[in-house]
């Protein structure tokens, strides 16, 4: 039995297959920088918040199949946004594909890597539910 790790879409993270060993999770806030004379500074929120996802592992050929990443680089290719979940069933927003790093090892006579590693950046699409506030 197969114990789904993510699931970006229809690409699905399995703990036999397609095993990753790093999820990364990145967040950044913007604000504005109000200088003050002969005062502290001063920050204004503004926009909203950026988030980005790395997923990093590795993935073996034998049991993952030739080209195991080849549905991911076909749904990074329609540059669409599709919907994040781990494991646990929680949602982490919409996202795309930025970027899919593969790195193949132990190479076979016939050039098929035995192992693949790969990383991959999402970058979050949709609302993410910040409140602009005015002051």
């Amino acid at each position: 039995m197969e114990n789904i790790l993510a699931m970006l879409g229809v690409f699905t993270f399995t703990s036999s297959k397609r095993e990753f060993s790093s999820i990364k999770r990145d967040t950044s806030y913007k604000f504005a920088k109000i200088e003050k004379i002969a005062n502290t500074t001063e920050y204004q929120p503004i926009g909203t918040q950026n988030q980005s996802v790395t997923i990093s592992g590795a993935v073996n050929a034998i049991e993952g199949g030739k080209d195991p990443l080849a549905t991911l680089r076909l749904m990074a290719s329609l540059k669409l946004s599709y919907p994040l979940f781990i494991g646990d069933g929680d949602y982490l927003g919409l996202f795309i594909v930025e970027n899919i790093s593969e790195d193949g090892s132990k190479i076979f006579i016939n050039g098929v890597a035995l192992e693949i590693g790969f990383t991959i950046s999402l970058t979050r699409t949709d609302n993410q539910g910040v409140l602009s506030w005015v002051f």
